[in-house]
C-alpha cells in the first residue's frame, strides 16, 4: 500500500501540470486515506478552500462534468452548481421555465425580507433599499462589472452575507440608505448566482409593495 507522504510527494511534483478535475482526483485520494485538506494545502502551497473547492467540482452530476471536461463551463461553476443542486440553492438549469424560475424567486424573496427585517429596515426605507439595489446590479450586468470577492463553494448564505458587508462606516444621515443598497446588491449576487431569478426577485418585491411583512 502507498503511503501518503508518498502520494503527496508525487502530487506535488505534478501539481502545476495537472488539469483541475484530475487534481481534484488525487486530493480526494489523499483526503479519503486520512489527510486532512489543510495539511495537504500547505503542502501543495494553496488554501484549503481551493481543495474544497476542487473536490466540490469533483461530485458535479455526470452532465456537468462532461461539459467541464469539453470545456464547456468553468470548474468553478462546476463546482457552482454542485453545491447548489445539494444545498437547494437558488440555481435554475439554463433551460428553465418562466414557472421555475418565479418558484426559485420566491425563495429568495423570503431570504431577502429576511434580512432587510434583520437590519431593522421597514417600509418605506425597506422598498428604498430594495430598488436601488436592483439598479446597481442592473447597471453592473450593462457594464461587466460584478463583485470580485473570493467565496469558497458550499458557503452557507449567512456567511456570505457576513463577507460580503461593506468596509465603510455607515453613518446615521440619508446616505446610509446607499449603504445597504451596495450590501443587498453584492450579497445577492452571490446567493441569487442566476441573473433571471435574482431579476424575478426585486420585481416580485417591487410589486408586492410592502417587502418586510
Amino acid at each position: 500500500m502507498i503511503s501518503p507522504i508518498h502520494t503527496i510527494s508525487e502530487l506535488q511534483i505534478k501539481w502545476h501540470t495537472l488539469l483541475d478535475l484530475d487534481r481534484a482526483e488525487a486530493v480526494a485520494t489523499i483526503h479519503q486515506a486520512g489527510v486532512s485538506l489543510r495539511r495537504l494545502a500547505k503542502a501543495l502551497n494553496c488554501s484549503d478552500g481551493l481543495l474544497r473547492h476542487l473536490l466540490h467540482a469533483r461530485d458535479g452530476s455526470a452532465e456537468d462534468l462532461a461539459l467541464a471536461h469539453l470545456g464547456e463551463i468553468s470548474t468553478w461553476e462546476l463546482a457552482r452548481r454542485s453545491v447548489a443542486s445539494r444545498k437547494g440553492l437558488l440555481l435554475t438549469p439554463p433551460e428553465a421555465s418562466a414557472p421555475e424560475i418565479t418558484q426559485a424567486a420566491i425563495r429568495g424573496v423570503d431570504t431577502v425580507r429576511r434580512w432587510l427585517r434583520e437590519q431593522g429596515l421597514g417600509d418605506p426605507f425597506a422598498m428604498q433599499v430594495s430598488k436601488e439595489a436592483r439598479c446597481l446590479l442592473l447597471n453592473a450586468e450593462r457594464a461587466g462589472r460584478f463583485p470580485c470577492l473570493y467565496m469558497p463553494s458550499g458557503t452557507a448564505t449567512d456567511e456570505v452575507i457576513r463577507r460580503c458587508h461593506p468596509t465603510d462606516p455607515m453613518y446615521e444621515n440619508p446616505g446610509f440608505i446607499s449603504w445597504y443598497d451596495r450590501w443587498l446588491s453584492i450579497w445577492s449576487y452571490y446567493v441569487i448566482p442566476d441573473s433571471r431569478v435574482r431579476e424575478r426577485v426585486f420585481q416580485l418585491l417591487t410589486e408586492n409593495g410592502l417587502v418586510t411583512h
